[in-house]
């Protein structure tokens, strides 16, 4: 799922270092969720920017008042893009068989570092 992406205008090759937040929530009436967001540019992962959620309720009576949550900040810097208007942006996804995940929220943000 695609949760936050923007173009990158660069009058120049750079690297960009590349910021975002995310906020998970377990699905309302499931207890358990799991799930992961991840960096990407151009629709290429930026693996280590991977971050991943895990809600587990032990058993509590569930209420809308007492939904899971969590957020995340994920970071990292590309190698040097071309010029022109690369996509970056923060993708995220579930896993059905252990629950599920809402993102609430997320944002990216993206500055161009330096020429190759």
């Amino acid at each position: 799922m695609n949760c936050a992406f923007v173009p990158v205008p660069l009058v120049k090759p750079a690297r960009v270092l590349l910021t975002a937040q995310v906020e998970a929530w377990t699905e309302r009436d499931s207890d358990n969720g799991w799930g992961g967001c991840r960096l990407e540019v151009n629709g290429n992962p930026l693996v280590s920017s991977r971050t991943e959620f895990a809600f587990h309720d032990p058993g509590e009576e569930y209420t809308a008042w007492n939904q899971n949550s969590e957020s995340a900040t994920l970071v990292a810097v590309t190698g040097v893009l071309p010029a022109g208007n690369p996509v970056v942006g923060i993708e995220c996804n579930q896993s059905e068989y252990k629950g599920a995940i809402q993102y609430k929220s997320a944002r990216v943000a993206a500055v161009a570092l330096s020429d190759g």
